[in-house]
């Protein structure tokens, strides 16, 4: 098979006995396309990657006031992806282009070569289960503009915002994300844009597997086929294809990204950093935010872990080391809860401070017919992000007006244990002769 992925890269000896251990999919994709290249028409690959674009419009190779541009219009940081690579180029400098198999083809594995390497990757490659794949054919596939109205899904007009967002796709109707029932529509429709990425399938009587491309609808004769490039948010797309998608970009409407971490100066750091890493989790994480609909659990669950403190605190014990995390999907108490949110909604806060531009601006550059490219995906960008953070805001806000309406771990755990209603008489033990009442014999786990 000539579809490329990480795993296959390693079993060639010239990868495999350095780079068993190098973390990034990109990156190893980035180094066989170099490898190969360097080959020429001796390659398996050759008639394929010499298709490949020379320049690619990603903000990798943008200028440095086009990257500041970009780099204040979101919360994703586009400047880490290039510091990431000048790092990695470092390492592979001195432990894999150092091999004996480079001495006479170093010009060919310049930092710009690499560079553009991991840019070419970046832009072509899906993921198919779970795995990183660059293949043949799948990789010239067009993405197309996914949008809620063209999927016929009905929607209503709603706030001002998100009417002007979404009218910049070309889109007519309007999401009221008041509604739960046009709500659970916007979710259908991105389950159903999944279905319009690259697939895993059988290959029939030849067997194996390969990447397979399904249309969602009937072409005409001469009709370009599309795809979707996945479910992710504008920024996202900017950094990894040089565009912003019109419409809900495949995946929902343009999301924000904010970041959480422990404070390294807590008591209890250690455990709560044990208990993020059996979850496989960091101590600082990033969660995606979308304008509508319940936050993720995973992101309230994190907020309220770091947040522990006080009374709270015995939740850290040894003895529930593995059930805490699980605990926190549920409050835990009015103080916890309280602390977890303004965390959110500060975080959130910080991150709308940084965009230099008021949405009123962003109307105008969108409109203005000088405006060049780049500023215009910025400005996408940047209303996408905001009516994500805005809901996110919005959402906790109100959230923390009803902290007296919820239920929290102890008053759960006196439930559960059916100890939340006052003994009667004859559950009282007068006579001195041990446990008694509704729970006699019975072990109690708190």
């Amino acid at each position: 098979s000539l579809s490329i992925k990480a795993k296959n890269i390693l079993e060639d000896p010239l990868f495999k006995e350095v780079l068993s251990e190098f973390d990034s999919e990109t990156g190893l994709i980035a180094l066989k396309i170099l490898v190969e290249l360097e080959k020429g028409e001796e390659s398996e690959y050759f008639d394929w990657f010499k298709l490949f674009p020379k320049t690619l419009n990603l903000p990798l190779f943008w200028s440095d006031k086009d990257i500041q541009l970009a780099q204040k219009s979101s919360t994703l940081n586009f400047l880490g992806l290039k510091e990431d690579i000048a790092d990695d180029y470092v390492w592979l400098s001195s432990n894999f282009f150092n091999l004996p198999y480079f001495d006479d083809k170093r010009e060919k594995f310049s930092e710009e070569m690499y560079k553009w390497a991991v840019g070419t990757a970046l832009s072509r490659s899906f993921f198919v289960e779970g795995s990183l794949h660059l293949t043949p054919l799948v990789d010239f596939a067009n993405h197309e503009n996914v949008s809620l109205a063209s999927d016929g899904v009905s929607l209503e007009k709603s706030g001002a915002r998100l009417q002007s967002l979404l009218e910049m796709g070309n889109l007519k109707k309007m999401v009221d994300l008041s509604d739960n029932s046009q709500q659970k529509a916007l979710e259908n429709n991105i389950k159903m844009n999944l279905g319009r990425e690259p697939k895993s399938s059988g290959l029939g009587i030849l067997g194996g597997k390969g990447v397979r491309l399904v249309a969602h609808r009937d072409y005409s004769i001469g009709e370009e086929f599309l795809i979707c490039y996945g479910p992710k948010g504008a920024a996202a797309y900017l950094e990894e294809h040089g565009f912003v998608p019109i419409g809900d970009g495949g995946g929902g409407i343009a999301g924000a990204e904010i970041q959480l971490s422990l404070d390294e100066n807590d008591r209890f750091v250690e455990d709560k950093e044990d208990i993020l890493e059996m979850q496989n989790l960091l101590p600082s994480n990033a969660f995606d935010l979308l304008p509508y609909g319940t936050p993720d659990i995973e992101l309230i669950q994190y907020a309220r872990l770091i947040c522990l403190e006080g009374t709270d605190v015995f939740l850290l014990e040894a003895v529930f080391r593995n059930d805490v995390w699980g605990f926190m999907k549920l409050p835990v108490s009015l103080q916890n809860e309280e602390r977890a949110n303004k965390l959110i909604v500060k975080t959130c806060a910080e991150c709308l401070d940084r965009m230099e531009f008021s949405f009123d601006e962003d109307e105008e550059i969108l409109q203005n017919e000088k405006s060049t490219e780049i500023q215009v995906m910025c400005a996408r960008v940047r209303m996408g992000e905001r009516l994500a953070l805005e809901h996110t805001m919005n959402f906790f806000v109100s959230d923390s007006s009803a902290l007296d309406q919820k239920e929290y771990y102890q008053a759960r755990r006196l439930r559960e244990l059916n100890l939340d209603i006052p003994l009667d008489e004859s559950e009282y033990d007068l006579g001195g002769r041990g446990v008694s009442g509704r729970d006699a014999g019975k072990e109690l786990d708190w």
